[in-house]
């Protein structure tokens, strides 16, 4: 015999099977097939299918309701019906007296069968947002009933399994409508203030459990735990009725969920709400809730913003730990600031110190990662190494998987530029453990960085797929400033590819998106890289006017170096060999100095083509390249040695394209004339 009720009969035969909402796909075509009765031939577009998908979402992709709300079609679209969610009741009817002619109909059906208990139960969950444990119900439900009305609840169909991915826990929930619905129905339980606040405290306890278990080895755990939470998070810290100090609680936790998941758009409209009650709490929170909040403007390139939040901070009153914790924020905020950049070393070193006395593993190394990172981007590959390796060490040590794959990823790009072995191998780890993670910004750096080694190896069209990928994803989570830099990734790589036209677009986009990168500079390169290729010499030495004034500011001595070995091709374009001399022999040293082995290699290539245009012996400069280029086995730049060897023995090589066509067109000539 088959049953369809909402409650179980309780036989001792009985096999339950629970039908749950619909798939979000399956959501979508219900409400597109019943539009089409009131609205023939209806085939919405991309966006209009957006606007069901989030309004279907809205109404718990409930079969009941999504068939009543395409029955209003032909009077409003789904972006007007979604605008109208919060009135859902009135939205979600149809004309006729049964019972499945209106959703609250129905739902009144299952609270005139609950006792008065389970009714009371009923309101109080609804302080719950997301899904909740069978404890934190009875918690906040309270005596002396809590259990049984809850059991009850649940095998009458109004709270709905949920089971947590992670740690395999069973948990409970509301649909929104029926939420919506109790919550009507306030007034039958005269304690529900009582609730709310066992409700915060049920929350909040929780909440700091997970924030703990986020920098062990028990991370992913506490990740997962604040992800369900994050619903209740979000709702204490923006109800206005909220205490300070526990909406400053909820806020901390939720922002440091979202800075690892996201979406980047709830957690920019969470940051204000949270800083603007910074005053109203005790100075530990205020440190707590300025760390967060300036590690996100520093991110998005808001400097102002951030320095003035730790400029705001009292000076006195701070425990070690706290003193740490500020030198760490205001170094990152340094960090950002590429003339400031020995101003951020000092910072990471004190807070590094700190974190020594303290016997703190955790601020020691996010503090000698970020030290790694900063050698990384002044160009000192070799100790950058070092560092990210004492920082993954100790990661390790302590068991935080989170921060161990952006750490792992760190370690990775500084080690593409030493061209060291087992460098992609240290990218796959790193996107292994950001995925684990589900760090989707970490994630699709990770992948953007990847591009980058897989472009220094030669491989081009691949390096170019995983930018145009990285591009995309920064573009879905709203973040312009690492879009930038991906799409300037992309626009260099589509120079070499032999696409100069469609590169410097994407460059110059670049550029136009983040006008602070400390990028720009080696940007602008790029764009005069774009333009030799092209034969246009005069806007190339433009761009490049542009390029060495920034990156001699900033002191990248990487960027640097690429941007002098530029300047001498251009200068060897036109026959001005003293001044490539002068420029290569800089780049050469800067290479030197951090390890550069290929950057060497580059710029005895240059020094070869210098000595032909100068009727002097090539041979020695290119022998010195070629053994740098054994070396450090760049096959690239192997085949570029024998293109040149090719010439200066005064054959033609075989056909090239870029900067070595127009390099080795020249030389021949030269040595015609």
């Amino acid at each position: 015999m088959l049953v369809t009720t909402r409650e179980r009969l309780e036989l001792p035969a009985e096999r339950v099977v629970e039908v749950l909402p619909l798939e979000p796909a399956a959501a979508v075509e219900l409400f597109v097939e019943r539009g089409r009765r009131v609205r023939a031939g209806y085939e919405p577009g991309a966006r209009e299918r957006a606007d069901i998908a989030a309004l279907v979402s809205t109404l718990d992709h409930l079969p009941l309701a999504i068939v009543l709300a395409a029955a209003g079609l032909d009077r409003r679209d789904p972006a007007a019906m979604q605008a109208q969610a919060g009135d859902r009741f009135t939205m979600l009817r149809r004309p006729g007296s049964d019972r499945h002619a209106a959703l609250d109909a129905v739902l009144g059906t299952s609270w005139t069968a609950l006792s008065p208990a389970e009714q009371v139960a009923l309101v109080r969950v609804t302080c719950f947002r997301g899904a909740f444990s069978r404890a934190a119900g009875i918690m906040v439900v309270g005596p002396p009933a809590a259990a049984a009305s809850l059991d009850a609840l649940r095998r009458k169909s109004l709270l709905h399994a949920v089971v947590d991915a992670t740690s395999g826990h069973v948990h409970v929930r509301l649909l929104e409508s029926v939420r919506a619905f109790a919550s009507e129905r306030a007034a039958v339980d005269p304690d529900l203030s009582g609730a709310r606040q066992r409700h915060a405290e049920q929350v909040l306890r929780e909440a700091r459990a997970a924030s703990s278990a986020l920098t062990g080895a028990r991370g992913l755990d506490g990740l997962a735990a604040l992800g369900r939470l994050l619903p209740d998070l979000l709702d204490l810290l923006h109800t206005p009725e909220t205490p300070p100090h526990r909406a400053v609680a909820a806020g901390c936790a939720a922002v440091r969920f979202l800075a690892i998941r996201g979406p980047h758009a709830v957690l920019e409209a969470a940051l204000p709400r949270l800083v603007a009650l910074r005053a109203a709490v005790p100075v530990g929170a205020q440190v707590e809730l300025v760390v967060l909040a300036v590690d996100r403007l520093a991110r998005w390139g808001r400097l102002d913003e951030a320095t003035t939040l730790l400029d705001q901070l009292p000076d006195t009153d701070l425990t070690p730990a706290l003193r740490g914790e500020v030198a760490y924020s205001r170094g990152w905020v340094a960090m950002q600031r590429a003339a400031t950049w020995a101003d951020a070393e000092a910072r990471f070193t004190r807070a590094r110190d700190l974190a020594e006395q303290l016997d703190s593993d955790f601020l020691y190394a996010r503090s000698t990662e970020r030290l790694g990172v900063l050698r990384h981007w002044r160009g000192d590959a070799p100790e950058a190494v070092s560092l990210l390796e004492d920082a993954v060490a100790t990661f390790e040590v302590i068991d935080t998987r989170i921060s161990l794959g952006a750490a792992w990823g760190n370690l990775a790009n500084a080690m593409r530029v030493t061209r060291a072995l087992g460098t992609e191998a240290a990218f796959k780890t790193a996107l292994v453990l950001a995925e684990e993670a589900g760090a989707v910004h970490l994630s699709a750096t990770i992948r953007g960085n990847l591009g980058s080694h897989l472009y220094e190896a030669g491989r081009f069209a691949e390096a170019a797929e995983r930018y145009r990928a990285a591009v995309d994803r920064f573009s879905e989570l709203g973040d312009e400033r690492y879009r930038a830099v991906m799409e300037a990734n992309l626009g260099e790589t589509e120079v070499v590819l032999g696409q100069p036209a469609t590169g410097r677009r994407h460059l110059l986009r670049a550029i136009r998106r983040d006008k602070k990168s400390p990028y720009r500079g080696m940007w602008w390169g790029e764009v005069a890289r774009s333009h030799l290729i092209e034969g246009a010499d005069d806007q190339a030495a433009r761009a490049l006017d542009r390029c060495l004034p920034i990156v001699r500011e900033i002191g990248a001595r990487g960027h640097l170096a690429t941007a002098l070995r530029l300047h001498a091709l251009l200068q060897l374009l036109q026959d001005r060999v003293e001044d490539a001399r002068t420029a290569i022999d800089e780049a050469r040293a800067l290479c030197r100095d951090q390890g550069d082995r290929r950057g060497v290699a580059l710029a005895e290539c240059l020094c070869a083509a210098a000595d032909q245009l100068n009727h002097a012996d090539p041979l020695p400069a290119l022998q010195r390249a070629r053994r740098l280029a054994e070396v450090v086995g760049d096959r690239a730049l192997g085949l570029r040695l024998q293109l040149l060897h090719t010439v200066f023995d005064g054959q033609l090589p075989p056909d090239t394209s870029g900067l070595d066509r127009r390099l080795i067109h020249h030389l021949m000539a030269h040595r015609t004339a």
